[in-house]
């Protein structure tokens, strides 16, 4: 997982913050007594915005859905069938557990592998090895709700998460 990502709401505005997946919901606004507490003006007039509400802690919030970079640049690629060469790779995995999703890039080295051999068992646990917790034995992955609530999930083996995996793209190929 990297350190840190920029993150891009509808309107062009971009903050950077910890990478924690395709997209984060921040608070834009408090719903009370049916009037809209904005916290930035700008919000308030935005066509653009992507809104969810939810409810915590006692009051309805409104939050603006914001995409990582990372995410936008890839989304709408073609999805293509290399024939098998040696080739550096970066591959799009979806997963979704219970509400969660999270989209996840791995990159590597293909090595003449085809593609399914590259979201293997044993593939799998290079890609998340920085999410694995020694400790408990399991995997805690970013992931994030419909809201744009992120929080870890845990998974308590790479074979969960495989099972948890709806999409997988190969999305960039590229000869050695």
């Amino acid at each position: 997982m990297k350190d840190d990502n920029k993150y891009v709401f509808p309107c062009g505005d971009k903050f950077s913050a910890i990478d924690v997946g395709y997209c984060q919901g921040v608070k834009v606004a408090t719903i009370a007594n049916g009037s809209i507490n904005w916290g930035n003006e700008k919000c308030a007039n935005c066509k653009l915005a992507n809104f969810r509400e939810f409810y915590t802690g006692g009051e309805t919030n409104l939050v603006c859905l914001a995409y990582s970079e990372e995410y936008l640049k890839n989304k709408d690629k073609q999805v293509f069938m290399p024939d098998l060469i040696a080739a550096d790779y970066t591959i799009e995995l979806i997963l979704l557990h219970e509400d969660f999703k999270a989209v996840i890039y791995v990159s590597g080295a293909t090595l003449g592998a085809g593609l399914l051999d590259l979201i293997d068992e044993a593939s799998l646990e290079d890609y998340f090895t920085d999410a694995y917790d020694e400790n408990t034995g399991t995997y805690f992955i970013w992931m994030t709700d419909s809201n744009g609530m992120v929080q870890f999930v845990e998974f308590e083996s790479i074979s969960e998460i495989a099972h948890s995996i709806v999409s997988v793209r190969l999305i960039r190929l590229e000869s050695c």
